[in-house]
């Protein structure tokens, strides 16, 4: 045997010892104590944003000497809430364990509803005298929250439209997930609302390829409202579909409202012209005409007494509702106490049929005639029968008188 070949079977030799010693020592009790943690299990695994979970961590002391008290503490880093007792001590942690009889302690997290999915870091620290602390990490998987894509907001243009007028709807979507969604499609649906809404040079649907976490995106419809459409609320339907990060569908409806309102028009005029004279009743009668495009709701008038008339009617009389372009009329009973012109403000309440409130005045201007002055202008008639009955009488009278003294 050559000198070359006893030196590679040397050498190979001492390799094996070596590592034949290196194992020797891995599997031999080190000095002091050696303890190690470890991540058992969590529960729910993944958990959801928002939600609770108990973390189990083992607790091993490879080392020689055993260990008095030892002490444990879960810190709380963001996304991560210790509820209740964030510290644990174990009392005896022997020595020369194995992984069949380690020290088990737990940990109750809440987990911040804005966290985002993955494995997250959560430190935990660890000290046999507390004074030194020793830090290690671990990874708690948290999963995506549930359903993510929603209507953030949804505003009008204007914010009450009047038939006829088109309008301006703005839907916000949000992402309020922790992930990327995709092949977002947004589609409202008028099939119901036929002949009320139009729409105005758009689609009903949009097509939106992705929406960040956190990130908001704005869709805008253009419509047109009917000039026939009443007042009130209107809901539209709204779909939306998506496609989570792990290629699963979602489909999410809601509702958007719009106002379909405005300020009624209401006047007031007076029927014919009537003439009035102090002392003697007479009537008012009013037409309260809707001119406006909606109907307006719950109509009142009133009528405070003026100076220098007596009102012998009620102050307030109900008209109800009123449709548009028709009128409903009002009558009160009048005594006019003075001569000439008299303004009456008429009030009128009325409501939309959102129930908002409008009030109204309308002056309405009378003349009012003396005695005299009616019967110079011919509005009071003189009975002539009772003079003509007494010219008769007297005539009668003289003409039996001259018969008696003719026959004397």
């Amino acid at each position: 045997m050559n000198k070359k070949t006893i030196l590679i079977m040397l050498i190979m030799s001492l390799s094996l010892v070596l590592l034949f010693l290196q194992g020797v020592q891995a599997v031999m009790p080190t000095q002091g104590h050696n303890i190690q943690i470890s991540l058992v299990n969590q529960n729910p695994d993944p958990v959801q944003p928002g939600s609770y979970a108990d973390v189990k961590f083992g607790i091993t002391n490879y080392g020689m000497s055993s260990v008095d008290t030892f002490y444990i503490k879960a810190d709380n880093n963001y996304p991560f809430t210790v509820v209740g007792e964030d510290s644990k001590q174990i009392s005896g942690l022997a020595s020369v364990q194995t992984d069949s009889n380690m020290q088990i302690v737990h940990f109750l997290i809440q987990v911040n509803k804005d966290a985002y999915p993955g494995k997250v870091p959560l430190t935990i620290e660890y000290s046999t005298d507390k004074k030194s602390w020793i830090k290690e990490t671990f990874y708690i998987s948290i999963g995506s929250s549930g359903d993510k894509v929603l209507i953030g907001s949804a505003k009008t243009t204007p914010e009450v439209v009047q038939p006829g007028e088109k309008v301006m709807i703005s839907i916000n979507l949000t992402n309020y997930g922790n992930s990327l969604i995709k092949d977002v499609h947004l589609n409202m649906d008028l099939s119901s609302l036929q002949g009320v809404f139009a729409p105005v040079n758009t689609p009903t649907n949009k097509e939106i390829s992705f929406i960040s976490p956190k990130q908001s995106i704005e869709s805008n419809f253009m419509l047109i409202l009917s000039p026939n459409a009443k007042s009130g609320v209107y809901s539209l339907p709204m779909s939306i579909s998506y496609k989570d990060s792990e290629g699963r569908l979602h489909e999410v409806h809601d509702l958007v409202g719009v106002i379909v309102g405005g300020k009624p028009s209401i006047t007031m005029q007076l029927i014919d012209t009537p003439e009035f004279i102090v002392g003697r009743k007479g009537e008012l009668t009013f037409k309260v005409i809707n001119s406006g495009i909606l109907d307006s709701k719950f109509v009142k008038v009133t009528l405070p007494k003026p100076k220098g008339l007596e009102i012998e009617s009620p102050e307030s009389q109900y008209v109800g509702d009123i449709d548009s372009d028709d009128y409903e009329t009002v009558t009160y009973d009048i005594k006019p106490e003075e001569q000439g012109n008299i303004n009456i403000p008429v009030k009128i309440t009325a409501y939309d049929a959102l129930g908002n409130e409008y009030n109204y005045t309308n002056n309405i201007n009378i003349r009012v005639y003396s005695e005299e002055e009616a019967r110079k202008l011919g509005l009071i008639k003189t009975n002539n029968f009772v003079a003509v009955s007494i010219i008769i009488l007297v005539v009668l009278a003289a003409y039996f008188v001259y018969k008696k003294v003719r026959k004397h």
